[in-house]
């Protein structure tokens, strides 16, 4: 009588377990290719997010030191655009006196 327990319990059992493992057999390569492409999703905004603060830092920078007052000082000869001769839009040569 134990045995014949034994069978039938194992006859309702088994073909429920061979599903439940078919089923873990196809979910579980699905939930890891999701996992995968959330990880890439996650791997592209992180990068992203890497280039947009570099931007912004190196944009910080330069506005900073646009803000600071220092010009560059371009060198010229004295008198070039010297307008002391009346004819403001002309310019005087190098070495003319």
């Amino acid at each position: 009588m134990a045995h014949a327990k034994k069978s039938k319990l194992k006859k309702i059992f088994v073909p429920i377990l061979v599903l439940i493992l078919l089923k873990a057999m196809s979910l579980v390569p699905f939930a890891l290719g999701v996992l995968g492409f959330k990880a890439w999703n996650s791997l592209q905004l992180a990068f992203f997010s890497f280039i947009i603060s570099t931007g912004v830092a190196i944009f910080q920078i330069c506005q900073k030191l646009a803000n600071d007052g220092t010009h560059a000082h371009i060198a010229s000869p004295p008198g070039i655009w010297d307008t002391a001769s009346g004819n403001q839009f002309s310019a005087k040569g190098f070495y003319s006196r």
